[in-house]
């Protein structure tokens, strides 16, 4: 992962592989990680800021789909990754296959939110128990030149 402060704009796709490639011990044998990737301008934001925001929620990901406890091979435990634009914003969605939870229990989750906030974005939770979670993030493109 990145390890200057990366202020200014940054690529999110290259941010999101430095995380699964630090999170892989935490991937490799519990899930299969499929990644959807768009073509999206660069963002604005702190890239070291947001590779935790996304790194604890590819944990929180993990996590869930270790407790769900789903018998048999991995291809029933999803994480799903996918980038895109969505209005002047860059969108990363993190989903799971797993156990679900309320939204305020996840690891880290205020925190986050602060950190997303604090660069013009937004962060949202949506989870059904038994069935898994989404999180979004959405963080302003940055100005092309």
């Amino acid at each position: 992962m990145d390890g200057g402060d990366g202020g200014g704009d940054l690529d999110v796709c290259e941010a999101l592989d430095a995380v699964v490639a630090a999170a892989r011990h935490a991937i490799d044998g519990r899930a299969r990680l499929v990644r959807s990737y768009t073509p999206v301008p660069r963002a604005r934001g702190n890239r070291r800021d947001l590779e935790s925001v996304f790194l604890g929620l590819l944990l929180n990901a993990c996590r869930a789909i270790e407790e769900a406890g789903q018998a048999g091979s991995e291809s029933g435990r999803i994480i799903w990754l996918r980038v895109e634009l969505e209005g002047c914003d860059v969108q990363v969605s993190i989903a799971d296959t797993g156990a679900g939870m309320a939204p305020e229990h996840a690891f880290g989750l205020a925190a986050s939110r602060r950190i997303v906030r604090q660069l013009g974005g937004e962060l949202s939770a949506w989870s059904v128990l038994g069935s898994g979670s989404t999180f979004r993030v959405r963080i302003p493109a940055a100005p092309s030149s």
